[in-house]
């Protein structure tokens, strides 16, 4: 990746370091509070799931085999052992993560020294994932900033020592080994580099294909069951996903959601795609749409965009399958746009602009914040009903869930850990389907824990965190509207 301490623009060279440090730092402090004054909202996809594991066994949630939560989740794992209750390995567990993303940014502008990197790995924080995806504890995250640690090593090739470069291997592996999203977005944003920067600049197109090439495979030796059965559960054919996207309703309202969840990253990508055709760079402009076409096909064939509503609940699982489009749109301005503006014109003052944009971001975050709000004070209504009707283990169907509520395997949790932070008396009660209600006759002993069956003996409880009440599990009378 181009340093901008390295470009010079009339005869001055730009040393920001000093300024991007103090934007990312207020910033990193500005998601911490945040993160910690709305704690629970962290953990209703996977998160709840991981808290439970590390509560109750006190070791990692390899949630999937993705190593890199390994790294995610060193924090709350070691303040559990220590003997942290729940909510502090909660605390421990968003701390962490803002340290996490933090330490990847200062390695990247202190030991890289690669500015224009530290600024995108900030700004795919604020903007990658801001709308629907507040949570911060899953693989995604983590991995996009492996990506942009594995892009500054490849694109500032030349400029380092063999030391630095052998950094590229853990890079890509953490990378690889995070969510697939994290990978699709390394892949094109390297390749389109590749096709708008001179051949004599980073790593070779060779290298490159090698790197591509090994970081595949090793994606494919690590694929996991879920992976597995993600691509086995298309809702279509790729000739029906075709023919949809050629749908004018379809196309408004995938438009209207992407621009609406997305404004900021919108802009760039037009304003970018703009000065790339005045600078005649066809094949990298082609290479852009083709990639944001060709995946808004793919997600079709996985998802339903038929309708555009800008708080209903399948609009969270749409954007995190959009987060690969914002990854390259990103990539594209700060690997492409901004170098190739910089040396070209008096442009010297980018990173203000940038740090100015983090704050544009920022209202989306606790917009995003506030929903996933919802979603907890729906888990606390439930906890608070099966309370008042004498229910400590108890059921209700799936069906009969809140529409505006997410819903995610690994959400079963959340009203087990709620019940026990909130200091009342446990309760564990099922958002079932109706497989998982026909079994709970044959229960007994074993306490369920997610939907599809995976249980727990009850001796395997942690007694100085959980406490589950024997018995029977009784059907709760839950309506999403109930008061209590």
């Amino acid at each position: 990746m181009t340093q901008v301490s390295k470009i010079s623009v009339s005869g001055w060279k730009i040393n920001s370091q000093l300024s991007i440090l103090a934007g990312g730092t207020a910033y990193y402090i500005v998601i911490l509070i945040l993160d910690l004054t709305h704690l629970e909202s962290n953990f209703i996809m996977d998160g709840f799931s991981h808290i439970f594991t590390i509560a109750n066994w006190e070791t990692f949630s390899e949630s999937l085999g993705r190593h890199v939560l390994v790294l995610h989740q060193l924090l709350p794992v070691i303040c559990a052992k220590f003997g942290a209750t729940i909510m502090g390995i909660m605390e421990a567990y968003v701390v962490g993560d803002v340290l996490f993303h933090f330490s990847i940014f200062l390695v990247l502008l202190l030991f890289f020294k690669d500015q224009l990197a530290a600024l995108f790995a900030v700004s795919v924080h604020v903007f990658g994932m801001s709308y629907n995806h507040f949570m911060m504890v899953g693989e995604l995250h983590p991995g996009s900033m492996f990506a942009i640690m594995t892009l500054s090593i490849v694109l500032s090739w030349n400029d380092f020592n063999k030391w630095k470069k052998v950094l590229v291997v853990p890079a890509a592996f953490f990378t690889v080994s995070s969510h697939p999203l994290a990978l699709v977005g390394f892949l094109v944003s390297a390749w389109l580099w590749r096709t708008a920067t001179e051949k004599s600049v980073g790593l070779s197109r060779l290298w490159l294909i090698a790197l591509s090439i090994f970081m595949l495979l090793l994606k494919l030796l690590l694929l996991d069951d879920y992976d597995q059965q993600t691509i086995g559960s298309n809702l279509r054919t790729f000739s029906e996903a075709a023919l949809t996207l050629l749908d004018p309703s379809y196309l408004l309202n995938f438009t209207l959601f992407f621009l609406f969840t997305s404004p900021v990253v919108v802009i760039m990508g037009l304003f970018g795609t703009v000065y790339l055709i005045g600078k005649r760079k066809y094949v990298t402009v082609l290479l852009f749409f083709a990639f944001q076409i060709g995946w808004a096909m793919l997600v079709q064939q996985y998802l339903d965009f038929g309708f555009f509503a800008f708080d209903s609940t399948p609009s969270m699982m749409h954007d995190r399958y959009l987060f690969p489009m914002r990854f390259v749109t990103l990539s594209m301005v700060f690997l492409i746009v901004i170098p190739l503006a910089v040396q070209r014109s008096a442009w010297s003052n980018i990173h203000r602009y940038v740090i100015a944009s983090w704050v544009l971001g920022l209202p989306f975050i606790f917009f995003s914040a506030k929903k996933a709000d919802q979603t907890i004070a729906g888990f606390r209504d439930v906890v608070h009903i099966a309370q008042q009707q004498g229910i400590t283990k108890g059921y209700y169907s799936v069906d009969g869930y809140c529409d505006d509520v997410y819903l995610h395997r690994g959400s079963f949790f959340a009203t087990f850990i709620l019940s026990s932070i909130d200091h009342g008396e446990p309760s564990h009660i099922i958002h079932a389907s109706a497989e998982t209600i026909r079994g709970l006759s044959s229960v007994k002993p074993e306490e369920l824990l997610l939907m599809r069956g995976i249980t727990c003996s009850k001796k395997e409880f942690n007694p100085k965190r959980f406490r589950v009440e024997s018995g029977s599990y009784q059907q709760l009378d839950y309506s999403c509207n109930s008061n209590y």
